[in-house]
């Protein structure tokens, strides 16, 4: 796993039309709080989102492209929990939208968020819950999990949490269950050893960086996978084995018409020295991989024989 300084980004795709993905995006208030004061759909509105002790910034709409684009320049930040309360102040939010084929992508970018900012530990995972739960929930289904009015968040839950992200998706279980059951076809095509039924061990690496063995502990056929991971090295680790001992959960049930995945790695919280960049590659690796194995048959796995150092 290499440190990667791109700003933080996460996609979805889904099969409503640009412009319902447009309209969910600047229903601010449906997806990401009920607080929010001002406006947020035109070019040029201004509205303050709040956490009640934990963060309140300012944003503005500095471009607009009805079902094509849209952008936030933060203009006034106050992280109460970082030494540099300001760090958002002049960062970028960016959501563009583009069809493909019979679906939609909404890739999400907050620029200036990067590995080496202060806030990315807590803000990574946040985004990332506000993304791929509420806002994919907003567009599919017509109802998100913003924060509710008047709601407190304390300021050491984002530092405490699990690492967890949730898609939505047209497959059945059955579908899904057997995507993510073929970890060579989205994770890495570098696994030694079987991956399938309880009781199974098998063996991740990558290059010289991170090596990890991982047992399969439950298999509850169409509802959920669970691994453990037995042994792990990450070669730019200072302190403690994080990973080791820790699980991973894909949980998959249904909503509607939809099949929707959890996915949780149970013990990767914000204050590992890992969490940066594994909550990266993990948005990568189920957010995109897995979701490209599932939707069309077609996962972005590290490569066999990978020469170069890559991600988890």
């Amino acid at each position: 796993m290499e440190r990667n300084t791109a700003d933080f980004t996460t996609t979805l795709v889904v099969d409503q039309s640009p412009h319902e993905v447009f309209q969910a995006v600047t229903n601010v208030r449906g997806w990401w709080s009920k607080d929010i004061v001002g406006k947020t759909a035109n070019l040029g509105d201004e509205f303050s989102f709040e956490v009640k002790g934990v963060h309140r910034s300012e944003q503005r709409l500095v471009e607009v492209i009805p079902d094509q684009k849209v952008v936030w320049l933060v203009t006034k930040a106050n992280l109460s929990f970082l030494k540099n309360a300001g760090e958002w102040t002049g960062t970028r939010v960016v959501f563009d939208i583009a069809r493909y084929n019979r679906v939609t992508r909404l890739t999400f970018r907050h620029e200036g968020l990067l590995p080496s900012s202060e806030c990315y530990g807590a803000c990574s995972p946040a985004w990332t819950q506000y993304i791929q739960n509420s806002l994919m929930k907003l567009i599919t289904t017509g109802t998100g999990n913003p924060n509710l009015e008047g709601s407190v968040m304390e300021g050491t839950k984002l530092l405490t949490e699990n690492f967890t992200m949730s898609v939505w998706l047209d497959q059945t279980p059955r579908q899904v269950f057997d995507a993510v059951r073929n970890v060579r076809g989205w994770w890495s095509q570098n696994l030694e050893g079987p991956s399938v039924h309880k009781g199974d061990e098998f063996i991740y690496r990558a290059g010289d960086v991170h090596h990890c063995t991982i047992r399969v502990t439950k298999v509850v056929a169409e509802r959920t996978i669970v691994w453990e991971v037995v042994d792990n090295y990450f070669s730019f680790e200072t302190g403690p084995n994080e990973w080791k001992g820790t699980s991973i959960r894909f949980d998959i049930s249904t909503e509607g018409d939809k099949t929707r995945l959890d996915f949780t790695h149970e013990g990767l919280v914000p204050r590992f020295e890992c969490y940066d960049i594994c909550a990266k590659s993990w948005g990568d690796y189920v957010g995109k991989s897995l979701l490209g194995l599932i939707t069309n048959g077609v996962g972005s796995p590290n490569p066999k024989e990978e020469s170069t150092p890559v991600t988890i």
